[in-house]
């Protein structure tokens, strides 16, 4: 926090430095506004869980945001409560500035997969390129279930 108490801007390009160095990310979104796009690796924080906590093995460094920056100055108070005992930033310009500045904005994976299977017509062609044979995402270091394959085979048996 600034010496008012505060918590300090911090801009796109030092935010996505401290990002790679280990800094988490928080989404303050909705989920819905989450699954449409995110900062990569980043936690999805929507408004009914700002007085709950953030998890046990959250980074050191907590960089909180929006879509433009609104939003985490109104609840400014609840994410510095929620961020005892962390170095915790606002993202200046939120979500917008990250975008504008060409950094990398992740969607859902699951999101996207079923996207395209509801959108398909029955001579379509759909390649889900990039995840291989493997069944999980890592995420800050943390193997999290997923497939390609289920995903999409649950979307197919969904349409029929």
């Amino acid at each position: 926090m600034n010496k008012d108490g505060r918590l300090p801007l911090i801009a796109p390009a030092e935010a996505a430095a401290k990002i790679r160095e280990g800094a988490l990310a928080a989404d303050i979104r909705s989920r819905a506004e989450y699954r449409g796009g995110h900062i990569g690796g980043a936690l999805s924080l929507p408004p009914e869980q700002h007085r709950g906590k953030l998890p046990d093995n959250a980074a050191p460094c907590v960089i909180f945001y929006c879509l433009g920056g609104k939003r985490t100055a109104m609840a400014e108070a609840v994410l510095a409560e929620l961020g005892r005992g962390r170095e915790c930033y606002i993202l200046e310009g939120g979500l917008q500035a990250w975008k504008a500045a060409g950094l990398p904005v992740e969607a859902d994976r699951a999101a996207a997969i079923r996207y395209a299977v509801e959108r398909a017509a029955s001579s379509d062609i759909i390649l889900i390129a990039g995840k291989g044979h493997e069944n999980y995402q890592d995420m800050q270091g943390v193997k999290h279930h997923f497939s390609d394959f289920e995903v999409a085979e649950k979307a197919l048996a969904e349409r029929i």
